[in-house]
């Protein structure tokens, strides 16, 4: 069932990138800061742990559905984890900090509403992180972890921002927060139930251009 939704995932923004053809279609690339933590449900108790700050990259295709209407594939790097603080009492060691490095593949539908200097605009949809590499560290140290994470999380990803015209491109400033829906860890194993879910928080800044079809 994982590897049938992992495809079709993967599947729409292939399609959606061979449009680029399409009226008004535009490119954006963009990088930023984003704050994450990873929240963990054991048995009837919940911990989170203090955020990650890290930055991120995103190259996005925006193909119009209407004046107002688009959709957007995009995809994306992101780190993502958290600190666990001296005093954590849950799975895991207080002081050590978690990084886990993600290929994010997201598909969102996305409004925008026009304004005499701005455009405001709201996308939202779902997204597929697909495990790069993972390491903890202790005070700086880099220890062996075997911890068993997934090799795919999905999860809803919420973005609203502004945009502005500069000359033949789109300035845009972007908030977005990613929602994790999936256990991160593959925890068959242990003998009480454990769920852990990544989630992240950041802003983000770049440029929209024109690609095809009649430029805005």
């Amino acid at each position: 069932m994982m590897i049938r939704i992992t495809k079709t995932v993967l599947f729409i923004p292939a399609l959606l990138f061979s449009t680029l053809t399409v009226a008004q279609t535009t490119l954006s690339l963009s990088a930023g800061l984003a704050a994450s933590w990873q929240s963990t449900k054991l048995s009837s108790q919940r911990y989170t742990t203090h955020p990650l700050f890290a930055p991120s990259a995103n190259v996005a295709v925006d193909i119009p559905l209407g004046s107002q209407w688009s959709i957007q594939p995009a995809l994306g790097f992101i780190q993502k984890g958290g600190d666990f603080p001296l005093d954590y009492t849950g799975p895991g060691s207080g002081g050590q900090t978690l990084r886990i490095n993600e290929l994010e593949v997201a598909v969102r539908a996305r409004y925008r509403k026009t304004g005499k200097r701005l455009d405001t605009y709201l996308a939202l949809g779902p997204y597929a992180g697909f495990l790069l590499s993972k390491k903890i560290t202790d005070n700086g140290q880099t220890i062996d972890d075997n911890s068993p994470y997934r090799s795919a999380e999905f999860g809803l990803s919420l973005a609203p921002g502004v945009e502005m015209h500069v000359k033949s491109a789109l300035l845009f400033i972007e908030a977005r927060y990613l929602l994790g829906i999936t256990q991160v860890n593959d925890d068959s194993d242990s003998p009480v139930l454990v769920k852990n879910r990544l989630h992240s928080a950041g802003l983000s800044a770049g440029f929209r251009f024109p690609v095809g079809g009649n430029k805005e």
